[in-house]
């Protein structure tokens, strides 16, 4: 299994999903125009896998770019794995909701997420982190070790979230 993504997806020390073996090529602080330009379109990125689990859209929210412009820079994620892995299964991580992180505000992630959902269902598998989330719809505190980032606690669930929906591989 191939991960992409920013911070969220680069800070996972993991080995194994649901029995897949993990390649972490997520990147610290990238937005997907950057991995666009910098990964996919250099052709770095080296990953043969069955499975790709994409989690974009939290550093594009606090750039000029249009949701409309997001979502067809994230499409290109999509392409590139397409056209060198057509039989790969791909799986789209929403946009977790922060927890008093004042440049990303929930209202806005929860709008891309629902625009992301509607672009991409046909396409992708789309897993839904919610359940991250406290009864206000923030991240739960025990969840995040900054309101933005996940703590350890995070991931376990995080990997929960995930293992519900992707196929155990046997």
């Amino acid at each position: 299994m191939c991960l992409i993504g920013h911070s969220q997806i680069d800070n996972w020390d993991i080995q194994e999903i649901a029995g897949y073996n993990v390649q972490n090529c997520g990147i610290r602080g990238i937005s997907s125009f950057e991995y666009e330009e910098y990964i996919l379109a250099e052709n770095i990125l080296q990953c043969n896998a069955e499975v790709y689990l994409v989690m974009h859209g939290t550093n594009d929210i606090v750039t000029d770019h249009s949701d409309k412009e997001i979502i067809e820079s994230i499409s290109h994620t999509f392409d590139y794995i397409e056209m060198r892995q057509p039989r790969a299964k791909i799986y789209f991580l929403s946009c977790a909701h922060v927890n008093g992180h004042l440049d990303k505000n929930n209202k806005r992630i929860t709008e891309l997420n629902e625009k992301l959902f509607d672009s991409f269902r046909s396409r992708v598998v789309f897993i839904n982190v919610c359940d991250l989330d406290d009864e206000f719809r923030d991240l739960r505190s025990e969840y995040t070790k900054d309101g933005l980032h996940f703590s350890d606690k995070g991931y376990v669930k995080l990997k929960d979230i995930v293992e519900k929906v992707i196929t155990i591989k046997e």
